[in-house]
């Protein structure tokens, strides 16, 4: 009986069992009877089945319809599924039912594994699957629910979604690296919300959670039950399931928040269709005057977090496709994943290490990778080793013996020494020696002597090519020497080279060691020592195709921005050399090439180089067949062996910009789209990647100048800028991470100095417009003035006339900083700081006219400027656009998002003469308000007088005089003729050659009062002063003192000089008043 109060505090009340026996023997008794409900949708049927895939069991399944009458009943059919062991002996309820059927491994290893199972079950059974349940049965139209009830049951299950995404960020499974039963409980009790009621637009809130769910689903035990699931493509039935217009008829919040205007739109974009291609046309084909823009992500890698860089490179793509769809353009942004070779085996291989103690070897190839070959790769592969341009050849590569595996020149970092270095190699306890140079001494015979390794060296070995050198390897894959005598046979490299300079000073011949500047090879994934060795590899042909990449940038063909990395290019592309695309790794597209051993004694064995032996196939077959033909024998005297090898991570990704699109078969998208208009990626991966045109944004880097990288543990997650997280956040992912103690205690510390209190919440739209900023690199609008404009109605009409053309011409050259900038200062240096206030007066008065003429025009300004923006802040934009009233509610685009975005072509109102007067208004109002500071008048408004040079100046001051009166705060303005001298009393201030401002204080403030205050304040600025001088003359000062120290010193002195000369000049002018 303990054994059966611990089973039913496991599988819950639902559970029924006489024991008659010892529970464990009841798995094994033969063929057991398992009693289902025959719905195909009952998923706590498949939830029973599954388990029962995975514990190999084969019960005997018996349909119950639900009136059905047992003669000698051991269970209530109300509890299904039941599972009878025999007569007598039964278990009902899905929880203990599918307890005992699965294996020990879906149980959990372990107690603390099966407490949190047990958890995820309970919490599965008495959370998610009510839930569940009765979104999809409002769905379904199984239950007659209100519109109140429906809209808590999907909050409760978007709640729940929303536990289990954040839940499974790091994770795979729920508990532990495979599935258990908890995940086959919660998968199963998602089923009915991800077949009926979660569309597209609602999985995308929940992306770790559908990945999850995919994975579970796609295990070969659940689709032996479940077969193919065919994921939810639009809610049925029930509207309060889809997303609608938000609701903005209520007050915005006093203050801005991002989760309030960011909440909503996305999901109505997408159920409206405002992201796909063919938006407003009935089909991708159909032709469109205003042409076509396809870009497609360069896949992001599969390992680790986001970071900063990755939204940066998506800000900017976001801005560029939001752009060409506001144009009307067919718009499509194609995004991918890329399997990232070397970063993820690495990752992979850490993980393992540090959860199970196991490597990659420990487990072996068939459990690390689960190999899946892309048909498109496979293709490429073979098409171009039949044409020649792929072929295998033995040649030096970059070897990491710690990888076990060749890599590319972009993982190899180049590590510059001065002299003596001591520097940390993976596989040594205590640090190698660099940067010196030994000398020794024998006898030989002639003139002297040439050491050469051309096994090991890359100049070294073109002399061996041209002098027909031996090529002799001294060590071996994993560092350890070869072909050389005892006793240094079998050493680690080096500890050989220590054991080699101890044996030269036995024998007498050591001489010196000396300081030697040298550049070690460093690989980036693995820290180890990079070795060139000789190694037979799968090379790519580059000349020819090179020739033409680099011809057509020089036709224009293809345009690189910005132009300064031509230079670069053409180096590169004149220069290249074959490309090695072998990989010695597991993670990865396996090659798919076959060496041929022919069982025939007229064919000779052939060499691993020798590239006739080598066939490729879609599979051993064809391969088979291919290599039969080659040699003239039958198939049956041919034996393969798969070259164990991957294709570098830069195969697959190159073939990116056309196998999105389905190639090598022919479809509708590959047609319209490829190739594509633009690629846009960081300078870092300019050779890896060829399009039409190419835009080159900066890379992301710390404070410090560095890279942001994984493994100095200076990432920032976009999500934790766009939420906010705590400083202990930051620490806490840290904790999940593969780095070392010691170098989690590094990045602390500098998560400690750069984010002291964490990161506040931005947004998605401030993050995506800062980001943007930072790269360096119905038509009513059109409204033509009807001559009743004020001056300054006509002058924002040409400012928004010049932020137009500046974002034109700015999204023309991918000058990013140049439009942010341009929009900026438009909305809050002219719209909202200048023409806002000017018309306050305006909207207070009683001229109707004026006051429509005043609205019309702002109206314009706002619903331009909003589409201006829309590109960089979509969100704030749609909620203000939703907010502002259609000019033609009939005809008008219902979102900002396809509204056209405005061109020079519409807005011709620039009016450079105009601009110049207001900016020569804008100086006076500065010099007021300079002198309003000055003085201290925070509420007082004075009398402003203007005195002018000219008659022309009159003219144009005169046209501003209310503007100027408004924005300077003043009480009234006079603008004088040329000639005429202001009242005395007043403070004066010079705006330009042509004007001085002349602000009347008197009788405004008690000018003995404040003459006291400034002689105070003027005696402590020369104490000041008078400090700061003798600290700067002192004599050691420009040798010990900090230079930021010293440029602070001699700022605060000019500042303080400053205030002290308007200290006086304020003296003399009070003087002047008494």
């Amino acid at each position: 009986m303990l054994f059966y109060s611990f089973f039913k505090s496991l599988v819950g009340k639902d559970v029924v069992v006489e024991l008659k026996n010892d529970l464990r023997s009841l798995c094994l008794l033969i063929m057991p009877t398992l009693y289902l409900s025959p719905h195909p949708d009952n998923f706590q049927n498949l939830r029973v089945l599954v388990a029962a895939q995975y514990g190999h069991q084969e019960p005997k399944v018996v349909d119950l319809p639900p009136n059905t009458e047992l003669e000698n009943p051991s269970f209530s059919v109300s509890k299904l599924p039941a599972l009878e062991m025999q007569t007598g002996i039964c278990v009902s309820g899905p929880a203990a039912v599918s307890y005992l059927l699965s294996s020990d491994a879906l149980r959990g290893q372990g107690l603390e594994a099966g407490a949190l199972i047990r958890q995820w079950i309970s919490f599965a059974d008495l959370e998610i699957a009510p839930a569940a349940c009765a979104a999809a049965f409002s769905v379904l139209g199984v239950s007659k629910q209100s519109k109140q009830v429906t809209d808590r049951a999907m909050a409760e299950l978007q709640n729940l979604l929303g536990v289990l995404d954040s839940h499974l960020k790091l994770r795979t499974y729920l508990v532990g690296e495979a599935v258990t039963l908890a995940d086959v409980t919660v998968a199963c009790a998602l089923l009915l919300p991800y077949k009926y009621v979660l569309d597209q637009s609602l999985r995308s809130s929940y992306t770790n959670v559908t990945r999850w769910f995919l994975t579970c689903i796609n295990q070969p035990e659940f689709h032996a039950v479940l077969g193919p699931v065919k994921l939810c493509e639009q809610a049925l039935g029930v509207n309060a399931l889809k997303p609608d217009l938000k609701d903005v008829t209520g007050p915005m919040p006093d203050s801005y928040s991002p989760q309030y205007v960011e909440a909503a739109w996305y999901p109505w974009w997408e159920i409206q269709g405002y992201f796909k291609p063919e938006y407003g046309r009935r089909s991708v084909s159909e032709p469109n005057p205003k042409g076509l823009f396809m870009m497609c992500i360069p896949p992001p890698n599969v390992t680790g977090s986001l970071h900063l860089g990755h939204a940066l490179t998506n800000a900017i793509q976001d801005s560029l496709t939001r752009w060409h769809r506001m144009k009307g353009e067919t718009t499509l942004w194609n995004p991918g994943c890329d399997h990232a070779g070397i970063a993820t085996q690495v990752v992979v291989e850490k993980k393992l290490w540090k959860e199970q103690g196991k490597t990659r070897h420990d487990l072996g190839r068939e459990l690390f990778i689960k190999e899946k070959l892309s048909h498109a790769v496979e293709e490429a592969f073979i098409r171009l080793h039949e044409e020649g341009v792929i072929y295998r050849s033995k040649r030096l590569v970059n070897w990491s013996c710690t990888l076990n595996s060749a890599i590319s020149d972009i993982e190899v970092d180049k590590k510059e020494l001065t002299g003596r270095t001591l520097l940390p190699v993976p596989g040594y306890k205590e640090k190698v020696e660099f940067g010196v140079l030994v000398s020794f001494a024998y006898k030989v015979e002639g003139s002297g002597a040439v050491k050469i390794t051309p096994a090991h060296d890359q100049n070294d070995y073109e002399v061996g090519l041209r002098h027909g050198l031996n090529f002799i390897t001294i060590f071996d894959e994993d560092g350890y020497l070869i072909n050389v005598p005892p006793p240094f046979l079998g050493m680690k490299r080096f500890d050989a080279r220590r054991a080699v300079l101890e044996a030269l000073k036995k024998k007498g011949l050591f001489r010196e060691v000396k300081d030697n500047p040298m550049v070690v090879p460093v690989c980036s994934r693995s820290k180890d020592v990079v070795e060139p060795l000789l190694k037979p590899q799968w090379y790519v042909r580059c000349d020819t195709m090179a020739r033409g990449a680099a011809e057509a940038v020089r036709r224009g063909d293809l345009r690189i921005v910005p132009d300064f990395h031509l230079k670069t290019w053409f180096n590169w592309m004149d220069n290249i050399r074959d490309w090695c695309i072998s990989r010695q790794l597991w993670w990865g597209h396996r090659i798919p090439a076959y060496f041929v051993t022919v069982n025939d004694p007229s064919v000779p064995p052939g060499e691993d180089t020798d590239g006739k032996y080598w066939v490729s196939g879609r599979n051993e077959q064809e391969a088979k067949e291919k290599a039969a033909k080659v040699f003239r024998v039958t198939p049956d005297k041919i034996s393969l062996r798969q070259d164990e090898d991957v294709l570098d991570t830069w195969f697959s990704s190159g073939l990116f910009p056309f196998s999105i699109f389905g190639w090598p078969n022919h479809s509708e998208d590959l047609q319209v789209f490829y190739p594509g208009t633009l690629l846009e990626t960081g300078h870092d991966i300019l050779f890896f990647w060829v399009a039409r045109m190419v835009y080159l944004h900066a890379v992301v880097r710390d404070a410090h100048g560095r890279k942001m990288s994984k493994s100095l543990g200076n990432v920032i997650d976009p999500l934790d800028v766009i939420t906010g997280i705590t400083l202990e956040g930051l620490h806490a992912q840290l904790l999940d991470s593969n780095l070392d103690p010691a170098e989690i205690e590094r990045a602390k510390q500098g998560q400690k100095s750069d984010y002291p209190s964490g990161i506040p919440e931005c947004g998605t739209d401030a993050l995506r417009f800062a980001l943007c900023a930072y790269t360096s690199q119905g038509r009513d609008i059109n409204l033509d003035p009807s001559g009743s404009e004020s001056l300054i109605d006509l002058w924002i009409l040409s400012r928004l006339s010049h932020a137009v053309e500046l974002c034109d011409v700015g999204f023309q050259a991918y000058d990013f900083p140049g439009i942010t900038t341009a929009v900026y200062n438009f909305w809050l240096y002219e719209l909202c700081d200048v023409y806002l206030e000017c018309l306050k007066p305006v909207f207070s008065g009683q001229d109707e006219a004026a006051i429509q003429t005043a609205q019309n025009v702002l109206y314009t300004c706002l619903d331009t400027g909003l589409r201006l923006l829309s590109p960089f802040m979509p969100f704030v934009t749609e909620e203000l656009f939703q907010r502002l009233p259609r000019r033609c509610p009939s005809s008008d685009p219902p979102s900002i998002c396809v509204t056209p975005y405005p061109s020079t072509e519409e807005y011709r109102w620039r009016n450079e003469g105009l601009d110049c007067t207001i900016d020569f208004a804008l100086n006076i109002i500065k010099a007021v308000r300079s002198l309003r500071a000055d003085y201290n008048l925070t509420k007082t408004k004075a009398d402003c007088y203007l005195q002018c040079l000219d008659s022309e100046t009159v003219e144009a001051v005169t046209q501003c005089s209310e503007y100027i009166c408004t924005l300077s705060s003043s009480k009234q303005v006079l603008v004088l003729e040329p000639g005429k001298a202001p009242p005395s009393g007043c403070a004066v201030a010079i705006a330009s050659d042509k004007c001085t401002v002349h602000l009347l204080l008197k009788g405004l403030i008690d000018a003995e009062k404040e003459i006291s205050k400034l002689t105070s304040k003027k005696a402590e600025l020369q104490k000041q002063i008078l400090r700061l001088r003798e600290r700067m003359e002192s004599p050691d000062y420009a040798a010990k003192v900090p230079t930021k120290v010293q440029e602070a010193d001699a700022a605060k002195l000019k500042q303080s000089e400053t205030e002290l000369q308007k200290s006086e000049e304020a003296i003399e002018n009070f003087k002047k008043m008494i």
